[in-house]
Formats: C-alpha cells, structure tokens, sequence
C-alpha cells in the first residue's frame, strides 16, 4: 500500500462543488448549465495513485474500507465481488476499473450502503436480486455518484429500488444507469441533491421524490410507469430532462409549491399536477414541449383563447377561457384545469392520453361537441361545496368509450362523468382533514358520430 499518498486528490473540483451548484442555482436561476460533470472521478489506473487495490491489498471491497482511513482511494480491479454492508469512512473514494465488469452482487441484500460523508463511489455495475437496493444511502451527506450502472433482478418476490437516499444532502449523482428495479430513485425527507445526466429506463417508477431544493437536469428517463413523482416538496428544479413513455405521468406534482419546470421534452408523457389549493399549481413553468408541440401552462390570465397547437393545456386561476379546435394525443392529461371558472372547452380531439380533461376544483365551465378516444380515463373533475356538483356542463359530446356506441338499444343513455367531491375540514389540532366522495354528473346528448376538428 502506498500510504503517504493518502492525502493526494483526484477529483476535479471535489464535493465543495455540490453546495457551490445548489448556490448558483439558488441565487441566479435555472438557467445556468450544470458542470457537474467536473465533479466526477478521473479514471486514473496508475497503481501508484491508489492507497488501497482490491483484490491486491485486500481481497474484497468491503475490507478493504475496514482498513481505510478518511482521505484514502481505494481502487478495485475487474471481477465480481460481494455487497458492501457498510461505508462509514467518510472523504474516501471508492472507484472500479471499468463499470461494466467491476460488478457488485448484493444477491438478496442491499448491495451498496453508504453512510458516511464526503463518499465518492464510481465505476461498478451494482445488482441485487429482487430485494432492498442496489445502493443505499442515510445519513450521507457531499457525496458523488457516478458512472455506475444499477440493475435489479426480480429473483426473489420483493420491492427493488435502485437509487434510495434517504436524509441525505447536497449529494451529486452523474451519468448512471438506472433499469428494471420497483423504483429506478427513491428520494426520502433529503434536500439539495443534483441528479444529472442519468438513464432510468424500464421501471415501474423512474424517480420518487420527498424533499426541498433537489435538482434533476439533463436526466433520460424511458419506459418508466412513471417519469419524476414529486410529492409535499418545494423549490425543487426540473430542467432539461426527456421524458418517453411515461404516459400515465411524465412529471407528477401532488401537493407541491414554488417547482421550476423548464425545458422539459416529454414523449408519449407529460405533466399532472395535484393538489386541494391553489398554490399546489402554481409553479414556475415554461419552454416544455409534448410530443414536439407546446406545453401551454396559464396562470392567472382572463379573457383568451388557448393557441390550437397544444401539446399540452394547463390553466390555473383563469377566468372566461376558449379552449377550441386543437388535437392532443399521448400525453398524461391533455387538459387540465385547476381553479378556474366560465373555460369553454369545444370542438377539441382528446386521443390515447391517460386522462382527456380534468376539471379541478373549476366551476361554470362547459365540455361541449368534443372528441374523446382512446384515452385511459376520458374526463373526471374534482368539486367542493354541494352546490358546485353540477356546475359544469356536459353536451353533444363523441365518447368512444360509451356503451351506447356499441349496443344501438342502450344510444339514449347518457354518458356518465365520474368525479370526486372533496370536503375539506380545518382543525386547530390538525392543519386540514380530507375527505373524499364519488360523485356523477352527465353528457345527456352524446354524440353517435365522431366530430370533424376544424
């Protein structure tokens, strides 16, 4: 072992760089490009610069940290080697030769655990088979992820995940892998992180998100269930990713405030947002596109007509509102209203999206001589107050889901709009208690015949 060189470094720009990238990014916007691939780890193979070579020093990487002391790097031949419990040394580097053969199996265990800080670990194909993580992280915080790639095997009958972070902060994950697992990243009550550059491909959920301040740019995501779930977060950064086949939710913000979401393309995907006030809607959103058209997002704006190229409609806080004559396809909601009143929505084509038109919390508006096919969920709408159950109007709208379409006897029936109503309770105990109802409005004159969109 080549101990006095413990204290040499290999990084270009060390771990500072994180909290210098959330500064920036806090301070100046998202406009900025993220460097941060200046921040990941020289392939460096002179033996002369490693203080620790497994299989040579040691033969496996687990003891070779056992041994290791805070400023070490650790170099890993190719090979395949057993799971790392446990990273409790912090500011060491851990990095293998060639991340497709250097591999970790944790078989039915976490493979990779980290909890220290200061931890840079790249260069390895890391697998489990079927359960925990591929790589795990608490309580770690001014580390660097990357260059890995991280496969589940569903082998045994449990939940994967291939990234989880959990109260860990200000960490960097750059150009990893991230396929076949549960969830692809799983991030819990950690704030600060910068995802970039990254593959998630193939997951039932690409990345879940529970924290404030986190950055996701430049990623790939494809054929994920779902794309970017964000949930209770604030001031968090979504830009310049692409989003493809993700239909049933590109970007997913359910009770979230102040997210800033740029530049974003979206594929057979696109935005649904969530949320039972006003300000869950209202984010910072501009320059996304949906199927190579616009994602068109209004906020607070009376008195127009929504341009017909949409790829995606959002409005918020609008009032007296022409939405007519556009064709949307193969995305998560073509349209989407919140908290707005007297929308017209007509002479529209709403095709294989996962949900066609939804109504939130948004009275006196009328759905009238549009064409819903082929979506998952045609429309639905979300009231409050008894009142408002029926304050929107359905008519003469073409429903190919509709039975009377294909049984002539049942074509006077009406097509019945499942929706929810929402009550509401404030307690001085409790900050505010849901509760939720299904309820029923009604097209009474569908349409036999599909309209022609002008």
């Amino acid at each position: 072992m080549n101990l006095k060189r413990k204290n040499q470094k290999l990084l270009v720009g060390s771990i500072s760089l994180t909290s210098t990238v959330v500064l920036l990014v806090a301070s100046i916007g998202p406009s900025i490009f993220f460097g941060v691939e200046q921040a990941a780890i020289t392939n460096n193979y002179d033996t002369g610069k490693w203080d620790i070579i497994v299989p040579d020093d040691y033969k496996n990487i687990q003891e070779a940290i056992n041994h290791a002391n805070e400023g070490y790097r650790i170099f890993v031949r190719n090979g395949t080697y057993g799971r790392i419990r446990s990273v409790d040394c912090k500011d060491i580097t851990i990095h293998g030769e060639d991340n497709k053969t250097t591999v970790i199996n944790g078989r039915s265990s976490t493979a990779v655990y980290i909890k220290a800080d200061s931890v840079n670990f790249s260069g390895f194909t890391i697998m489990n088979n079927g359960v925990n993580d591929s790589l795990l992280m608490i309580n770690a915080d001014d580390c660097s992820i990357s260059n890995n790639i991280l496969l589940a095997d569903d082998f045994y009958d449990g939940t994967e995940y291939g990234i989880s972070v959990y109260s860990s902060n200000n960490n960097i994950f750059f150009n990893n892998i991230i396929s076949s697992a549960d969830y692809g990243i799983e991030i819990g009550r950690s704030n600060n992180n910068i995802f970039t550059k990254n593959t998630i491909e193939d997951n039932n959920q690409g990345i879940s998100v529970r924290g404030d301040g986190n950055v996701f740019s430049n990623n790939l995501l494809k054929n994920n269930g779902g794309g970017i779930s964000v949930y209770s977060s604030k001031e968090s950064y979504i830009l310049n990713n692409t989003i493809v086949n993700s239909r049933r939710s590109g970007v997913y913000l359910s009770r979230c405030s102040n997210i800033v979401l740029k530049n974003n393309e979206f594929i057979d995907a696109g935005l649904n947002i969530f949320g039972e006030d006003v300000s869950n809607f209202v984010h910072d959103i501009e320059g996304n596109r949906v199927n190579n058209k616009p994602l068109y997002y209004f906020r607070q704006k009376n008195q127009f007509t929504v341009p017909s190229d949409a790829g995606q409609i959002i409005l918020v806080d609008c009032n007296i509102v022409t939405v007519e004559k556009t064709v949307i396809s193969d995305t998560s909601t073509a349209l989407l209203v919140a908290f707005s009143e007297d929308v017209v929505i007509r002479n529209n084509e709403f095709s294989s999206n996962y949900r066609g038109v939804h109504l939130s919390y948004s009275y006196k508006c009328s759905v009238e001589q549009n064409n819903f096919i082929n979506n998952t969920f045609d429309a639905g709408f979300v009231v409050s107050g008894f009142f408002n159950r029926k304050s929107n109007t359905w008519n003469g709208n073409y429903w190919d889901s509709r039975i009377g379409n294909k049984r002539l006897i049942l074509g006077l029936l009406p097509k019945r709009i499942i929706g929810t109503f929402q009550l509401n309770i404030r307690f001085k105990v409790f900050d505010r208690l849901h509760f939720s109802f299904l309820i029923k409005n009604f097209d009474r004159s569908p349409a036999r015949l599909p309209y022609k969109i002008i």
